[in-house]
């Protein structure tokens, strides 16, 4: 895999430019690569966490994976010509938002290989919360790198807190195949 620094040096010699910046349809191959990059680095954190931890799933270990499994979803926007940074709602950390804009055929086989979506049941002291398909779960996960990343500070303040540890990891995997067979696709 290479490393950002020998992207942005790839794509800044062929532009002869100084500065690296998205301007133009071209440049898309080379964000979405540096994304895949990225997001893969975050699956190699997230192994050795899984490994040092292998009782539970713990906020550390969801928050990277939500944050990799956005990356593989803006690598992938990218590679379908999408500029993630000039798109009001690829800015934000919402993996609803990120599904929404992907094309029909990948949102399709994200479904069906997470389907049958098994219910999931979540008991708080003051409520229950049913979560019985795919639909339902992407939306209780798709905040969860904002959620998450401080969640000592919903501990401090007595809130619960929920992650969906299988689908999390599930949604991450189907996004990581789309993005490294369209990069593939595309020779990187």
């Amino acid at each position: 895999m290479d490393s950002w620094e020998n992207i942005t040096d790839q794509v800044l010699e062929a532009k002869g430019r100084t500065q690296y910046s998205i301007t133009d349809d071209s440049d898309l191959d080379y964000a979405a690569k540096y994304a895949i990059s990225e997001a893969s680095r975050w699956d190699n954190a997230i192994s050795v966490l899984q490994q040092a931890n292998k009782q539970y799933f713990d906020c550390q270990i969801c928050v990277m994976t939500v944050l990799s499994a956005e990356l593989y979803l803006k690598a992938t926007l990218m590679l379908n010509g999408i500029n993630v940074t000039k798109d009001r709602d690829c800015m934000q950390h919402n993996l609803r938002k990120l599904f929404e804009k992907l094309e029909e055929s990948d949102q399709l086989y994200i479904k069906e290989q997470m389907e049958p979506c098994d219910t999931e049941t979540i008991l708080l002291i003051s409520e229950c919360i049913v979560l019985r398909d795919f639909d339902q779960k992407l939306d209780f996960i798709s905040n969860d790198f904002i959620n998450l990343r401080y969640h000592y500070e919903k501990f401090l303040n007595g809130e619960p807190i929920l992650t969906l540890q299988k689908f999390t990891l599930d949604f991450r995997d189907c996004v990581r195949d789309i993005s490294n067979r369209k990069s593939k696709e595309r020779g990187f």
